[in-house]
């Protein structure tokens, strides 16, 4: 179902929409399932409550009542909330596909080019630094969320300032980024305002003009971290560690079945050559991708499954439970590219049209698929 959001933009004549914008239930939960699973220490896996907690029989996205009674659980789920909105936001108006997500620490992107990810400010720092899936628009967004009646423009100043306190370098250079700060303004149904709001800040940092042309390899090194984040907890740690080595140039940990004397980029890729790829199957409609070869596991309300097949009998007792099962993977060919680090193949394999409108079936651009399985729709 499609839920409509008030658009607050500025600066309004680069407003990718109007005054109203929609997203759907199943692009906001798509965004949920990445934004969990890439988030260490909150990796809770499958569920679906958003249905539950919306008003029914209406677009707006209106809540029934307000999230929690105490503040300390109004800014918790506000803020959980806030940045699925904000993910499933900056997909379908920004087209970003690939999300880095900010610590405490320093990122590096690349060692071996000197990129990276450094605090200039003291404070939060914002959620994410992302791009599309043919590695363009580098960008820098913080999304909160708010239940002020009188608006979202006091937490838009602070996700504003917050999303100041980076930069991308190339050999201690700024690069040139995009930098958002997001902010929905919930509503509810009883004891809230009444009128659901995305506002969104949108100036560009022209970065240092001597900054090397390093666009493309900040870009790949953003595509592995966003690859490694989301394999790892889905159960391909020794995959994961094999990526995040081409970032670090960290020491490889030893594996018998990574030949000796192998290059980082060979090892990533003999750990991927021995995973068996999984292909979604059934009656369904709309993808124009048949999902073969798809690396990822079955996840449930109570996290990831053992990887391997999962008997049918296994997957229905599952539904009849309300566990809904769900399959989480990433195209093979996707995470090849990736590991080569060839943006000109990057860009080609991501740029096939693969959106589906089936309603147990989301993917994007980066080759993530979730699959919720069912009677029409299984994996193999």
């Amino acid at each position: 179902m499609t839920r409509t959001f008030v658009h607050q933009y500025e600066p309004a004549n680069e407003s990718p929409a109007g005054d109203e914008v929609e997203l759907t239930i199943q692009e906001i939960e798509a965004a949920g399932y990445q934004e969990i699973l890439q988030t260490p220490g909150a990796r809770l896996t499958s569920w679906s409550i958003l249905d539950a907690l919306l008003q029914d029989g209406v677009v707006p996205f209106i809540f029934k009542q307000p999230l929690g009674i105490a503040r300390e659980v109004k800014v918790a789920a506000s803020g959980l909330f806030g940045r699925f909105i904000a993910r499933a936001y900056l997909t379908r108006y920004k087209g970003l596909s690939f999300y880095g997500h900010l610590g405490t620490r320093k990122i590096t992107l690349d060692s071996k080019q000197v990129l990276e990810i450094a605090r200039k400010q003291n404070g939060d720092l914002p959620d994410w630094v992302a791009c599309t899936a043919g590695l363009q628009d580098l960008t820098v967004a913080e999304a909160k969320g708010c239940h002020d009646a009188g608006g979202p423009k006091m937490r838009l100043e602070h996700a504003w300032k917050q999303v100041q306190r980076v930069d991308i370098l190339a050999n201690g250079k700024r690069l040139a980024v995009k930098r958002f700060a997001i902010v929905t303004r919930w509503a509810s149904a009883v004891d809230g305002a009444k009128t659901p709001i995305i506002a969104v800040r949108d100036p560009v940092d022209p970065g240092d003009p001597d900054a090397p042309n390093k666009l493309d390899e900040v870009a790949v090194g953003l595509a592995r971290l966003h690859v490694a984040d989301l394999l790892e907890p889905l159960g391909f740690e020794p995959l994961a560690d094999a990526i995040r080595s081409l970032l670090s140039r960290r020491r490889l940990r030893p594996r018998d079945k990574v030949p000796i004397g192998s290059s980082r980029i060979g090892a990533a890729l003999t750990e991927l050559r021995e995973i068996r790829p999984r292909r979604v199957l059934g009656d369904w409609q709309g993808a124009n991708y048949d999902g073969a070869g798809l690396i990822g596991s079955m996840l449930t309300r109570s996290g990831p499954l053992p990887r391997g097949d999962i008997p049918t009998s296994a997957i229905q007792s599952l539904r009849e439970l309300d566990l809904r099962p769900t399959f989480v993977g990433i195209e093979r060919e996707i995470i090849e590219a990736i590991i080569r680090g060839d943006p000109n193949e990057i860009r080609k394999v991501t740029q096939r049209s693969r959106r589906s409108e089936d309603r147990d079936i989301s993917t994007d651009p980066s080759g993530s698929w979730l699959v919720h399985v069912g009677e029409r729709v299984n994996v193999r």
